[in-house]
Order: structure tokens, then sequence, then C-alpha cells
């Protein structure tokens, strides 16, 4: 095992005359046995990061070790890495037995060596049976484990992950996340695991590092980056269901500040009064998730967060309901449950959960209770 170290870390890529930038001035620290995820949408830098560390990218400019070994430029196969793909690379002539041994048997381990490993890693991941079959002869997880296993017989000091479930159906996935963790669990092997699924960096993530544009945007594990996220982009990115992004303009009437949101008037409790002060005569964007939209009797009231909106769609999917609201100009979602009876047209009150709710400024998109909390 070892841990993973990114200083300063800078990748151009050159196209024409144009110069893009995937990596700009990332640092980065791995602990030695942690399962680290790198989640981000497509064009983030999550999978040049990867590379650099696989050695299949030379960095620009920074420094990258493993361990105490300095590996920036050093070939893939000298930096004790094993690397699972999206597509799993298996070749298609060999059986599974070669095709988990291959790299074994290029490094000219032992014979016995080789098939004990080989038998290990089969039997951990219960693909004993499928020894002797072909890539073609194989179901998709199936042939995920393969892939799984030809890294575990290398004994690697850092497992290295491309998007390994993105080509596996939904129920599949779930299930080769939980292998995945029970995996880490096992071995105890530093994991470095790119993803563009959010519900995977939540799930497999011990700590989870948040791209966008070749910038890191906040490092933590789920319940920091749900509950405090730094910029509106780590908001909406982190946690299920699109976060409601409402324009609204701060205001103190007799001692109490208050949002404007959409024409109606809602008062700030009192643990994000303090944080909005600053901000009284200013806009800011309320940021509420659409679990802490409820549905509530009676009529607008604005001292408990309660306004008017007119029902636009209900989502029933099953589970539970999504409830598409209109609100003056803006839309707004709520999580309801599967029965609930609403019809389109139809207005109703709801009561945004304000104690749960973020405030962000609308230049820097950031999150104001750091900027108060400077």
């Amino acid at each position: 095992m070892a841990s993973v170290h990114a200083e300063h870390l800078v990748k151009e890529f050159r196209a024409r005359q144009e110069v893009v930038r995937a990596l700009d001035d990332v640092s980065i620290s791995v602990n030695d046995g942690e399962f680290a995820v790198f989640v981000g949408p497509s064009g983030s830098g999550k999978t040049t990061f990867l590379r650099c560390v696989a050695g299949l990218e030379i960095p620009t400019s920074g420094r990258l070790s493993i361990g105490d070994r300095d590996v920036t430029t050093l070939h893939p196969r000298e930096r004790g890495i094993a690397m699972v793909f999206q597509d799993y690379a298996l070749y298609p002539h060999m059986t599974v037995a070669e095709n988990m041994s291959f790299a074994l048997k290029n490094l000219r381990f032992p014979r016995a060596e080789i098939e004990a490993r080989v038998n290990q890693a089969a039997k951990m991941l219960r693909i004993e049976m499928l020894l002797q079959r072909r890539p073609r002869q194989l179901s998709g997880g199936q042939r995920q484990r393969v892939a799984l296993g030809r890294a575990i017989v290398r004994k690697p000091h850092v497992f290295l992950f491309d998007e390994p479930l993105s080509n596996l159906d939904a129920k599949l996935r779930g299930e080769m996340r939980v292998e995945l963790a029970d995996l880490h669990a096992t071995l105890q092997t530093t994991a470095v695991y790119v993803t563009h699924d959010q519900v995977e960096a939540l799930t497999l993530g011990q700590r989870i590092w948040v791209m966008k544009d070749g910038l890191v945007q906040q490092v933590g594990n789920g319940e920091q980056l749900y509950n405090e996220p730094r910029n509106m982009f780590v908001a909406s990115f982190i946690g299920t269901g699109v976060v409601n992004m409402l324009p609204a303009a701060v205001a103190s009437v007799a001692g109490t500040v208050w949002l404007s949101v959409a024409g109606q008037q809602v008062a700030l409790p009192p643990e994000r009064q303090r944080v909005a002060t600053p901000w009284i005569g200013k806009d800011v964007i309320l940021g509420v998730r659409p679990e802490h939209v409820s549905l509530e009797a009676g009529d607008a009231d604005p001292a408990q967060g309660i306004v008017r909106a007119t029902v636009h769609l209900v989502e029933r999917l099953g589970s539970e309901s999504l409830v598409h609201w209109k609100l003056g100009g803006h839309a707004l979602v709520s999580r309801m449950a599967p029965d609930v009876a609403l019809r389109a047209g139809e207005t109703c009150s709801v009561r945004l959960a304000l104690e749960r709710s973020h405030l962000f400024d609308p230049v820097t998109e950031e999150r104001i209770e750091l900027a108060a909390a400077a």
C-alpha cells in the first residue's frame, strides 16, 4: 500500500493554436489505504489526473509521488499500480485465467505463484467456475469481475479505477458498488476511483474530490459535501435531484432579516440571520434541495417560510413523486410521497426549509456562510 500525492499539477494539451489546461495547479493527497473518489462532469480533469497517476500522461509541470517515490516521469510498470478500465480491456482470444495471469507471465513470475494468485483472486470475486471461459461467453458483470481480478493478482500499491461501472445496467451497478466496497475493506489497498456518477462517489468514497474545469472545487466526505457545499456547483452536483436555485433579495424589517423570493417574503431562521445581515439590500441565490420543500395546509406564512406555488407537473416515480411548481417566474421542485394528491394548475402552500438551505453570492457563486465565518 502507498499514499498518492500531487503537488501543483498542471497538464496542458495543445490543439493547433489553442492550449487547453485540463489540470490547473492541482494539489492532492490520498492517504495510505484510502478509497478516494474523484467526481465531476466530462471535461472536469478527473480522468486526466488518473492518467497522470498511471503514467499514461506526463504532467506539463508539478510533481507526483506514490509513497515516498517521485513517479512524475516513471514508466507505468515502474509505479506499482494496477488499472481497471471502463471497457474491461480483456483479450478476446484468451481465457479468463489467461487474462488474469497475463501481466504476471510477462513479469516472469513462477508458474506456481501465478496459479495461486489467480485462484485466490477468482475465489475472492466468485468467478472460479469461469476460469476456462473466454470474454465473449461472459456477461458484463462477469467481465468486470475478471478485469478486477487481473488487477488484484498484481498486488499493486495503488488501484486505479476509470469509471469501471459505466457500461453496466442500473441494477448491476448497484450490486458492483457493494462488491467494490467489500473488496476494498478486504484488501485495504489505496484506491483512486474516477466517476461522473455522484451516487457512486457518495457510496464508495471515504473522501471525495469534486472537480470542475481542471480545478478541485471541494474535498470532503459525502455528508460534508451534501450539507456544507462550498459553492453552487458542488451543491448542484452532489445529491439526488436538481437543487432549487432561486434569486432572492435580502431585507431587514423590524430587526428581522427577510428574503424576497419571487415577490413573496420569508423570514430567515435565527441561525441564518447573522450570516445574511451583511447582505441586507443585496441580491443572493437561495439554494433549497427538493427534499426540503414540503406541502403545507393553510395560507402562506412568511414567518415559517411558507409560500404559495402552482403545480406544473407531477412525476410519479413509484417510490416517490417529484412535484414541479411555478413560483412566480421561477421553477421549484419538491420530493414528496408517491401517492401525493396534486394536479397541474392547483395552487398550494409549500414550506421552504430555510434552516436547511444555503445562500450563495450570485457573482462568485460561493456560499456566503463561508465568507461570514472567515
